[in-house]
């Protein structure tokens, strides 16, 4: 007899040999035999029993104080509601309530005076102090920190083979500026338009200023694209590069930035709509610094929006696959310690923002740029 909800045995009743390769008392014999093995498999009961114990709760549970917790809670609450109450008769009858005490209240406190006198004390106390602090001087003055650093720097000169290149190098901006062009010297233009942005890194709730970066944009040679990349510079049309942070960031290779309306990569506008088609030049990845648009549509109809990347080292592989239209000709400095915080691959390990942009006049320059470009 089965009980409810238990699974019934059903035995096989085709034989497991081939009709005619065997006797018939064969089928019926190893039929029987493996029926029986299966029945056994099926009513075996485990031989350690690991259901577990049962429980009473009561054993566990004291109802008399679950119950005198419950009272205290309801006179709690009781208790409450008359305080609001009370409180909103004197809030509604603008009732006048002084909550400061009065010196002469303390009069008859034997501690009074004695509580006085130590205040007059520690007064006296800080105002000396605070004389002592003014009247104060540093063992180790300014004067003697430059004297010593002269006198350090001097002997490193006179012990070194070699001149101190960390000392006496050039500006990187400089040093980039005689590596390759990233138009291989073709393009020669007097000025092209500037702009600047300022990267700040996020260390929990406060904001630490990373450096500012200013970038030459080639309108000659993508004009639509230098276009879109200015005006949202300059906040026009409702869009802005202000607060878009660092989306994905590859140590020693590149970032990209510039989606103004999610932030994680995957959205992105432009000031000719959601997209605009990708232009055409032969502006390289030469080198540090060189801006180029990460392209959204990889098929045949190429498609750009806000989102660019910047390299931190040439990047030949990224050639004919982003459109390149500008450069870094100031802080690079800035892009080192971006790159400082990058991954091999993915977002930051901190939150970096572009926290300021804008038209970059040419009278801040404190640069010269060559006609030919590099």
């Amino acid at each position: 007899m089965v009980k409810k909800g238990e699974k019934a045995f059903r035995p096989y009743k085709l034989p497991r040999y081939l009709p005619g390769s065997v006797a018939k008392e064969i089928l019926i014999t190893d039929l029987k035999t493996y029926n029986m093995h299966r029945f056994n498999i099926f009513s075996a009961t485990p031989a350690i029993d690991a259901k577990p114990p049962g429980m009473n709760p009561y054993n566990y549970i004291n109802l008399r104080k679950f119950q005198e917790d419950e009272g205290r809670l309801r006179d709690i609450e009781r208790d409450n509601k008359e305080l609001i109450a009370k409180i909103n008769i004197i809030n509604r009858t603008k009732g006048v309530i002084n909550c400061w005490p009065d010196e002469n209240s303390f009069r008859t406190n034997s501690k009074w005076q004695a509580h006085v006198n130590n205040m007059h004390r520690i007064n006296k106390e800080n105002v000396a102090m605070y004389k002592r602090i003014c009247e104060s001087y540093s063992n180790y003055p300014r004067k003697a920190h430059l004297e010593n650093h002269k006198m350090q720097y001097q002997q490193m000169k006179d012990v070194c083979k070699y001149p101190l290149v960390p000392l006496h190098g050039p500006p990187l901006d400089d040093l980039l500026q005689d590596e390759p062009s990233i138009s291989n010297g073709l393009v020669q233009v007097d000025s092209r338009p500037k702009v600047f942005m300022d990267f700040s890194i996020q260390w929990g709730p406060c904001l630490t200023k990373l450096g500012r970066v200013v970038i030459e944009l080639y309108a000659d040679c993508a004009p639509n694209t230098v276009k879109n990349f200015l005006t949202i510079c300059q906040g026009n049309k409702g869009w802005t590069y202000e607060n878009c942070k660092i989306y994905r960031s590859k140590r020693d290779k590149y970032f990209e930035t510039g989606d103004i309306t999610c932030g994680n990569g995957r959205g992105g506008h432009s000031i000719f709509g959601p997209t605009f088609d990708e232009e055409e030049n032969d502006l390289k990845h030469t080198k540090q610094g060189v801006l180029s648009m990460v392209r959204l549509d990889l098929t045949t109809n190429h498609k750009n929006n806000s989102r660019f990347s910047v390299t931190m080292n040439p990047m030949p592989e990224l050639d004919g696959k982003r459109l390149v239209f500008g450069k870094v000709i100031k802080g690079n400095k800035t892009l080192c310690k971006i790159n400082d915080t990058s991954r091999k691959d993915g977002a930051p390990m901190e939150k970096i923002l572009i926290t300021k942009c804008g038209d970059y006049p040419e009278r801040q320059l404190d640069i010269i740029v060559c006609n030919i470009e590099h």
